[in-house]
């Protein structure tokens, strides 16, 4: 996956620091509703999904998957708190239907104001968000990964 101009990507160069992600806005669809996810998008356009993998033990940190998504989806994203639930959940099947161009893992704080991450493979990706693991295991799985790598 090929994202060398992404300025979300660039947050891995600050390893092992935890930084914050300095999204412009961030839309969420669904929040402390099972699976939490949204959209993180940057003033260049550049839009990262998200969604929630687990909850640490405490509660305090959560364990994300990000996706950079191509396309434009600025504007679409401003009108969300306009328009009707509906328009939202389009939007975000839309969103979440496209393939990524790179996708990372990470551990934050629950409002995403710093995240620690990495890349990983989509059938990585596709093995934490089953369904029959517990968020511990999910979550310390994501804090391994981030530890000492794949």
């Amino acid at each position: 996956m090929n994202y060398s101009n992404s300025q979300f990507a660039k947050l891995l160069s600050c390893r092992p620091r935890s930084v914050d992600p300095q999204f412009a806005e961030i839309v969420t669809f669904e929040f402390y509703d099972g699976i939490e996810t949204g959209v993180g998008f940057y003033a260049s356009g550049e839009t990262v999904r998200v969604a929630s993998l687990a909850d640490s033990n405490l509660g305090i940190y959560r364990a994300f998957e990000f996706a950079i998504v191509d396309g434009s989806w600025l504007e679409k994203l401003s009108r969300v708190a306009l328009e009707s639930h509906e328009y939202a959940m389009a939007l975000k099947s839309e969103i979440f239907s496209i393939t990524p161009t790179a996708l990372f893992v990470g551990i934050g704080s629950l409002d995403l104001k710093w995240i620690k991450l990495t890349t990983i493979s989509a059938d990585a990706l596709e093995a934490l968000r089953d369904v029959n693991r517990p968020d511990p295991e999910v979550y310390l799985e994501v804090h391994r990964l981030l530890k000492f790598g794949k």
